[in-house]
């Protein structure tokens, strides 16, 4: 999926150094403006506009400026000047986002939405929300001749967070003329900032959105930058006599940025298949060729996919989505993503760490624990719902929770919902516990008995009273689509927190009650002679004394029905073994079944659940697609009476075939993967055909 929104270069590199921090001793006062008409001072929520250089700077090698506009919050920009409380109601630009900023606060929901794009080219050397006291520590000065003059801007002993008690430090901003070289010096004062104090530091163009900024993702001596994901969370001020340096350069031609990679932080391996993608950025001023892009899997979990894009336009984005994955052992991997060398190799690759389990999953990054510092929350009930999908049957016996460290004794609801509402969205009640409280940390919630989910589902943590619940997030640029929403109120639509610029990555995960002492292969099922088979293999079993096959008819209440001891001699194999059962009382209804397998000590673990016809035969049947809308991969599950070869049919609504795969059968349930990616947006039908008829047809929309 390409990105449409406006691209103008970040043309800049980066260096960090040594120098004494030069006070402005004689410079002219900035006479703040307060941003708000009542309550609040100009010192804390100000600005002045139209702040003389002293002579022509050029900004990014496009944009000519003779004033700068300074915010009192510890940045300038060098668009529209700002306005006070008078004119329009301000939030004061306390909330600090180079990627999006200047933002407010929706005054509705309480999220932040971009909202003062013309006043962007932003210039930020401590963004945050700060106090300099008095006004006359808002100074400014040129100095020197030309063509060498520089001009300074300083934000003197400033608070940093509204509670602050005492000074911080001070920071300048210095414009070089002839070079145009910008450079970020600091003092530091030791004072200790809130709790929840942040700041941002870095650049942006006059566009929004990956590839118009430069953030720094700390305040190190030697900090890393990036393009694509801001750090709007710096926590400490840097220290003094560090001075950041950003150096124009031309625009490169050919420069394409990983700038996002999409995947779960852990993963559960139980026969499910996984399919990654990633989101690649053109950066550079020339359309490209032919690109390969790969990814691996680099640990006890070997893998790799090699894509390739073409023709993407100067500042536009895609995303690439690569073969499936199937991990085969229980380990911690390394995920990564390349494309080849070009004028800037700094954002050609981008690893994160995988963990492989047996029943867990969640979408926590490994390496990232900055949940503690994110929170969202709403100034009304509100909920806040995160999508996830398995292909097998599954039984959630427990959710995690991550809440930040504002969180404080908040009630809240948690709620398991099917993904079936409008535009698959969520809709059924699954599951649902009320009356709980959140505190700062991972939460864990213990559904019993266990919750069965199959296909696409969401765990929706609802905000239940007018207090913020500050649920906790890590920041993902560009935020996937499709996988994290809100409402407010309740029992309002649901929103994609994706469509409106928000980089929100809410953070859940969930157990699944099928951990086996064994490893083992999935558990499937069939029909011979109405009757229902069921096979299973373990790789290895350790202690094992026997499994117990159980039936449900309804996906949450079983009941044994039959025993078979381990084939392993003592209970012990290094080898593969294959089990299987029939069930010759078969029930005239869908039945669902799992293995509960038990050791020497009477410990016992489940098995996926397989959910089998009840009607005493097996239909030819196209049983789910999903996603369903779908952008590329589209999964689906068929049945078929007979193994042999069959046709998937992809009709639009004009009843014209688009697209016909033929695919290999087996008798019973069969899962097939398509690639739909170069499929035009659009309402299409999809049907299964063969030499003895056809199957239902099933409404797909692509998007």
């Amino acid at each position: 999926m390409v990105s449409e929104r406006s691209f103008s270069q970040i043309n800049f590199s980066f260096s960090a150094a040594k120098s004494t921090y030069q006070p402005i001793v004689s410079g002219k006062t900035a006479n703040l403006n307060p941003f708000f008409s009542t309550g609040i001072s100009a010192t804390d929520e100000g600005f002045a506009n139209n702040i003389p250089i002293g002579f022509n700077f050029l900004y990014n090698y496009n944009q000519s400026v003779s004033t700068v506009n300074i915010c009192s919050n510890g940045f300038v920009v060098l668009g529209t000047g700002f306005l006070d409380g008078t004119v329009s109601s301000q939030d004061g630009y306390y909330v600090n986002d180079l990627m999006e900023g200047p933002c407010s606060y929706s005054p509705s929901t309480g999220l932040v939405k971009s909202g003062h794009q013309n006043q962007r080219s932003v210039i930020a050397p401590f963004w945050g929300d700060l106090d300099v006291q008095q006004n006359s520590n808002m100074v400014y000065q040129t100095t020197g001749t030309a063509p060498n003059r520089v001009f300074t801007i300083e934000w003197k002993n400033f608070k940093w967070d509204y509670q602050c008690i005492a000074a911080i430090g001070s920071v300048e901003l210095k414009f070089y003329e002839t070079t145009n070289v910008i450079e970020f010096a600091y003092s530091n004062m030791n004072g200790t900032p809130t709790s929840s104090a942040k700041a941002s530091i870095g650049l942006t163009t006059n566009a929004t959105g990956c590839g118009s900024f430069i953030s720094l993702q700390d305040n190190s001596a030697i900090p890393a930058i990036s393009k694509f994901l801001e750090n709007n969370n710096i926590t400490a001020f840097p220290a003094s006599d560090l001075v950041y340096r950003f150096t124009p350069h031309a625009a490169f031609t050919q420069n394409l940025g990983i700038s996002q990679l999409y995947h779960s932080g852990t993963i559960c391996k139980n026969g499910e298949s996984y399919t990654f993608s990633a989101n690649v950025f053109n950066l550079g001023t020339q359309t490209t060729g032919s690109v390969p892009v790969t990814l691996k899997v680099a640990g006890n979990n070997s893998f790799s996919s090699t894509q390739y894009l073409d023709n993407l336009a100067p500042g536009k984005s895609i995303t690439v989505v690569f073969n499936v994955f199937l991990p085969q052992i229980i380990s911690t991997d390394t995920l990564s993503v390349s494309v080849p060398n070009d004028n800037d190799n700094s954002d050609n690759l981008l690893e994160k760490k995988i963990q492989i389990t047996n029943n867990l999953v969640s979408n926590v990054s490994l390496e990232d624990n900055s949940y503690q510092y994110n929170g969202i929350g709403n100034n009304v009930p509100s909920e806040f719902a995160t999508l996830f999908s398995t292909v097998y049957y599954k039984s959630i016996n427990q959710i995690s929770l991550y809440f930040s460290n504002e969180c404080n004794n908040t009630p809240f609801d948690i709620t398991v919902y099917a993904a079936d509402g409008i535009n698959n969205n969520p809709g059924t009640i699954l599951w649902q516990q009320t009356g709980l409280t959140g505190n700062p940390g991972i939460n864990y919630v213990n559904i019993t008995p266990g919750v069965t989910v199959q296909g696409s589902y969401f765990i929706a943590v609802t905000q239940s009273t007018a207090t913020s619940i500050s649920y906790a997030y890590e920041a993902e640029s560009p935020l996937q689509a499709n996988t994290y929403f809100y409402r407010t109120p309740l029992n309002s639509n649901w929103i994609d927190i994706a469509s409106e610029g928000n980089k929100y990555k809410l953070l859940m995960g969930v157990q699944y009650d099928n951990t086996l002492p064994v490893t083992a292969t999935k558990f499937n099922g069939y029909k011979i002679s109405a009757k229902n088979v069921l096979k299973w293999t373990t790789y290895t079993e350790i202690n094992n004394d026997h499994f117990v096959v159980e039936r449900s008819t309804n996906g949450h209440d079983f009941t044994a029905i039959g025993t078979l001891n381990t084939l392993a001699p003592s209970g012990n194999s290094s080898s593969s073994l294959n089990y299987s059962f029939t069930d010759n009382n078969t029930l005239p209804v869908n039945s669902y079944y799992r293995i509960r397998q038990v050791d020497k000590l009477s410990n016992y673990a489940f098995s996926d659940v397989v959910m089998l016809i009840g009607d005493g035969k097996i239909p030819y049947s196209l049983n789910n697609i999903f996603p369903n809308p779908v952008e590329s991969i589209l999964k689906l599950s068929y049945s078929s009476p007979v193994a042999g070869n069959n046709t998937i049919t992809l009709y639009d609504i004009t009843g014209r075939i688009v697209k016909q795969i033929g695919i290999n059968s087996v008798l019973g349930d069969n899962q097939q993967q398509i690639n739909l990616a170069e499929i035009n947006s659009g309402q299409y039908f999809m049907q299964l055909l063969n030499g003895s008829g056809k199957s239902n047809t099933i409404k797909l929309i692509k998007k």
